[in-house]
């Protein structure tokens, strides 16, 4: 669903001197932070009330939707190969419909990395596979709770690099996530 948000950032440049603090720098509060160029073909969308409307739904349920985010959500667990268990969170059909609305008119609509496979349509293992091929090392990786690392944040920064002010980048990022997280 939110295929492209990894971006692995290095860490800060370690240097000689007084221990620093680990907090992230972050801009103040009373900083505005400008939204970003939209892409072309993206939809304009500036308000909340604009966003209601264009996820087709009237703007209390948007409100409704955004401050009751647990609810929305059926939560169970299936067996995994080694015996664990994995903790599946599958959004409710109102909140699914507005994540599709998202994955469909502004995710789809942003183009992937080249060397992105997963999730993208017309890719596959199949076709990051190709690459590989007649290669005399390859390596297999498994991204541990890869979803469950992007962040709240993280989810917002994206939506407000593709041009959305910051009202709608965090509604638009709270609609993906569950607890501060993606499922």
């Amino acid at each position: 669903f939110m295929r492209g948000l990894f971006n692995p950032v290095k860490g800060p440049a370690q240097t000689p001197g007084p221990a620093r603090s680990k907090a992230p720098l972050r801009a103040p509060a009373s900083v505005p932070r400008p939204a970003g160029p939209r892409p072309a073909g993206l939809p304009r969308i500036d308000t909340l009330e604009v966003l209601a409307g264009r996820l087709g739904i009237p703007p209390k349920d948007l409100t409704w939707l955004l401050k009751k985010r647990a609810k929305h959500y059926h939560t169970h667990e299936i067996p995994k190969a080694d015996g664990r268990v994995r903790k599946i969170e599958s959004p409710k059909s109102r909140l699914k419909k507005a994540q599709r609305w998202i994955l469909r008119e502004i995710l789809d609509r942003v183009p992937a990395a080249p060397a992105a496979h997963g999730f993208v349509k017309g890719r596959s293992p199949a076709t990051n596979a190709a690459a590989h091929v007649s290669k005399a090392v390859v390596t297999k990786l498994d991204l541990r709770d890869f979803f469950w690392q992007i962040t709240l944040r993280r989810a917002r920064v994206i939506f407000e690099s593709l041009g959305y002010p910051r009202e709608v980048a965090k509604a638009l990022a709270r609609l993906a996530c569950r607890d501060g997280r993606l499922p």
